[in-house]
C-alpha cells in the first residue's frame, strides 16, 4: 500500500505521502521499513530530543520525528529510502572514514568494481567493497613495503661489492696460508673448511682473509700459524733461495 501511494501518479497524494514521513515518529518508520540492523532506532536514540528524554528515563522513542533523524544523518533524499540508504552506508566499514582515505582507496575502488561486475554482473555492496579495497591496499602497501627492503638490500650489497672490489683488487692476490687462494670469478677469498670422508670438500667464500684463514682453522682443526706458508728463502740458509723463475732448491738426499 504504502508502494502505490509514494509512486502514485497524483502530486498531492504524493506530497501528503512525504510530509507524513518527515513527520513520523521514528518507532512506527522502522516497523513500516524494519531493516536488519535498526539504524533507523540507532540514529533517533542519538538525537538531541532522544538524549533528554532518556534524561527523564524515558525509554520510548515515539516522540523523535524522522525529520530530526534525516537532519542529524544530513540524509536529503526522499523520506522513503532512508532506511536503504542506512543499510547501504551505514554499515561499520563506513563509520570514521576519511577524505584522504578514501583517495587514497579510489583507485582500489575501481579495480575491485569493474572484477565484482565482470565476475557477478552486477554492483557491489558499498561496505562490502570498502572492506575489499582496504585488505587489497593494505596488501599492496605490504608489497611496495617489501619490494623497497629489497631494493635497499640489493643496493647494500652493490655498495658493499664496490667497496670490497676497492680494497681487495688493489691488494695483494696471494694468501699466504695454505687452503686458502684468490677466486677470481667470485672476486674473493675461497678457502677449504672441511674435508668429507667421500673425498669431496667443502669450500666457502669470504671477502676478509683473515676471516677465511680463521675459517680453515676452525674446520680443519689446524692452528693459524701452521697454515701460513713458507715465503721463499726463508730457510735455513739464503743460499737455497733462487733468483730465477723455474729454478728451485731441492732438498732431499740424493
Amino acid at each position: 500500500m504504502s508502494n502505490k501511494l509514494w509512486k502514485s501518479r497524483d502530486k498531492k497524494m504524493a506530497a501528503r505521502w512525504k510530509k507524513c514521513l518527515k513527520n513520523m515518529p521514528a518507532q512506527l518508520y522502522e516497523k513500516l521499513f524494519p531493516d536488519v540492523y535498526n539504524w533507523v532506532k540507532k540514529f533517533a536514540s542519538k538525537t538531541k530530543h532522544a538524549k533528554k528524554q532518556k534524561k527523564k528515563k524515558v525509554q520510548s522513542l515515539a516522540e523523535v520525528k524522522m525529520w530530526q533523524v534525516c537532519r542529524r544523518m544530513k540524509f536529503r533524499g526522499l523520506p522513503q529510502d532512508f532506511s536503504m540508504w542506512a543499510c547501504l552506508f551505514a554499515d561499520p566499514a563506513f563509520t570514521k572514514v576519511t577524505v584522504e582515505e578514501l583517495k587514497a582507496l579510489l583507485p582500489f575502488m575501481k579495480t575491485e568494481i569493474r572484477k565484482f561486475r565482470k565476475e557477478h554482473k552486477w554492483w557491489p555492496h558499498p561496505a562490502v567493497l570498502m572492506h575489499i579495497a582496504r585488505k587489497v591496499r593494505k596488501e599492496h602497501l605490504q608489497q611496495e613495503k617489501k619490494q623497497k627492503k629489497e631494493e635497499m638490500n640489493q643496493k647494500k650489497m652493490r655498495e658493499k661489492k664496490q667497496k670490497r672490489k676497492a680494497s681487495v683488487m688493489n691488494g695483494p692476490r696471494e694468501s699466504g696460508h695454505k687452503h686458502v687462494y684468490w677466486h677470481g670469478q667470485s672476486e674473493c677469498w675461497r678457502a677449504l673448511v672441511k674435508k668429507k670422508k667421500d673425498g669431496s670438500r667443502h669450500y666457502e667464500h669470504f671477502d676478509d682473509l683473515a676471516e677465511a684463514v680463521q675459517a680453515v682453522s676452525d674446520g680443519l682443526g689446524i692452528p693459524v700459524g701452521e697454515l701460513k706458508k713458507e715465503q721463499p728463502g726463508g730457510g735455513k740458509t739464503k743460499k737455497m733461495a733462487s733468483l730465477y723463475e723455474g729454478v728451485f732448491y731441492d732438498a732431499r738426499d740424493r
